[in-house]
């Protein structure tokens, strides 16, 4: 009996130890794993609770009356058979040539990424002049987020202006967030941005429009929306562009810049997996889905402390952008208002470090080379100023 009592207990610490180091390893692969994507887990923890909760997903959709912004937005393109004047600024007595000076102004994000490239390659390939030269030696594209300063050339520098827009609008809002958590200090990131900011975003989005619809009133400018630049036919694209740069008429031009583009992009290394034939599509498919997730973590954030869930988010927006088309007279007030007075009716100077990024990123610099600020919204603004008008 003692015997076999003996041969027990060695069985059983060694089963118990057994256990305990796959209880221990459990453990530690739990931790492990938990560092390894934490903010995923929390978002889908937090996804399931609010769905279970009776709420819904957001998706990247239009606002319900985004019609009436995108109505309002204005082009200027130089054509020879309309009598409406565009005017192209050029800068002189320029050490090199003069070379025209074409802007791409969007707010900071993403948003002109895949245009930008599209722009490199027209001008590479085409060729303008009666001597033929060719276009990218003449003209220097200048990627801007800040604000051209009110009045015509001589205050804003620029030959020619582009303008991105994002479609929908909302997809602005949150990829402009996005670039600027990025940007500040690491203590912030996007699970500190609050539905307060997404309005105040949107709101900028639209003043920021505001403003390049008085610029189009004189200066030559081209407004392409992102969905249109994925999707629209290739050979129209081109054309639009040809005209907007005043490019020569070339017989191969858009077979020539079509394939150079689907060179660059297969080559891009920074592309996602492709399953489009265009590069342009699946990079905005990406956008749409960051801009998706962030507006559902905005709503999930919001109703946290709730005790019944609001699953109106895209109404609070569109509240939102309706009061701008009020305030800015579908976008044809002047001066347009201030990107430092985005908060709430009843506080509009109260902004996040967050927002005051962004409207220090899109204010006009009055200090920048071939740039000159005239008007006091313009001065206001350059100084951070949202009081003063």
């Amino acid at each position: 009996m003692l015997s076999s009592s003996s041969s027990i207990v060695p069985k059983i610490l060694v089963y118990g130890l057994i256990l305990l180091i796959l209880l221990c390893l459990t453990i530690s692969f739990t931790k492990t794993f938990e560092l390894m994507g934490h903010h995923e887990t929390h978002i889908a923890q937090e996804s399931f609770h609010h769905v279970a909760m009776g709420g819904k997903s957001v998706g990247m959709d239009p606002l319900e009356h985004e019609m009436m912004f995108v109505d309002t937005l204005k082009d200027c393109i130089p054509r020879k058979e309309t009598k409406k004047e565009c005017k192209t600024f050029i800068i002189p007595n320029q050490l090199s040539s003069e070379k025209e000076r074409v802007a791409v102004l969007a707010p900071p994000g993403k948003t002109t990424k895949m245009l930008l490239k599209f722009i490199d390659i027209i001008l590479m390939k085409g060729m303008k002049g009666k001597d033929a030269v060719n276009a990218k030696t003449l003209i220097e594209i200048l990627p801007e987020t800040h604000m051209a300063p009110y009045g015509y050339g001589a205050t804003h520098g620029y030959t020619r202006i582009i303008r991105a827009v994002p479609q929908p609008l909302l997809l602005g809002a949150t990829d402009t967030l996005k670039a600027a958590v990025e940007l500040l200090p690491s203590s912030l990131s996007i699970n500190d941005i609050t539905l307060n900011d997404l309005k105040a975003s949107l709101r900028q989005q639209v003043r920021y429009h505001c403003r390049l619809n008085h610029i189009a009133a004189h200066t030559a400018m081209w407004t392409i929306g992102l969905e249109d630049f994925a999707e629209i036919d290739r050979d129209l694209l081109v054309e639009n562009a040809r005209e907007f740069f005043d490019l020569n008429s070339q017989e191969n031009l858009i077979n020539e810049v079509i394939d150079e583009y689907e060179k660059v992009s297969n080559n891009d290394d920074d592309k996602v997996m492709r399953d489009d034939d265009d590069n342009a599509l699946v990079r905005l498919n990406g956008m749409y889905a960051e801009g998706e997730s962030l507006l559902n973590l905005i709503q999930i954030t919001d109703n946290k402390n709730k005790s019944n869930y609001n699953n109106n988010i895209l109404k609070i927006l569109d509240d939102v952008l309706l009061d701008e088309m009020k305030i800015s007279k579908n976008l044809t007030a002047w001066p347009c208002e201030s990107f430092w007075t985005v908060g709430e009716p009843e506080d509009r100077l109260n902004i996040s470090p967050i927002i005051r990024s962004i409207s220090k990123a899109m204010s006009p610099n009055c200090t920048k080379p071939h740039t000159s600020c005239f008007v006091k919204r313009d001065k206001c603004e350059f100084k951070g100023d949202g009081r003063c008008k």
